[in-house]
């Protein structure tokens, strides 16, 4: 199976059109289309983006190494990783102090979300 039918597949599996897909992606339907069917390989940047946006394994869509999926941890600490990487000065900050918090500080923020989402 070539990359293109495991982009293929990601796209089926998610039920997306290629419009759909490809703005996910950030890429013109016609661009997807040439890499889904003519054999036309990704860009590295297109092939991160079906990993970030459709939680991916890089390895399977690369090389067609199992896991297709990437265990939900591993795509926490990539949402991590862009967020630090952003020009998100706010969020930055937030999760910087969020690192710093002691045992207590999370048992009472858990305390607040669990509140929250009582309600």
């Amino acid at each position: 199976m070539t990359i293109g039918e495991r982009i293929k597949e990601v796209r089926a599996n998610a039920k997306l059109t290629q419009q759909r897909f490809a703005e996910r992606i950030g890429l013109k339907r016609n661009s997807l289309a040439m890499i889904e069917g003519a054999g036309r390989n990704p860009s590295e940047p297109v092939v991160r983006a079906v990993c970030r946006e459709f939680n991916v394994s890089y390895l399977w869509l690369t090389k067609g190494v199992d896991p297709m999926y990437t265990p939900e941890d591993i795509n926490v600490i990539s949402q991590l990783t862009n967020i630090m990487n952003s020009d998100n000065e706010f969020a930055k900050r937030v999760f910087t102090e969020f690192s710093k918090m002691p045992r207590e500080a999370w048992l009472a923020l858990e305390t607040v979300i669990d509140n929250i989402a009582k309600k």
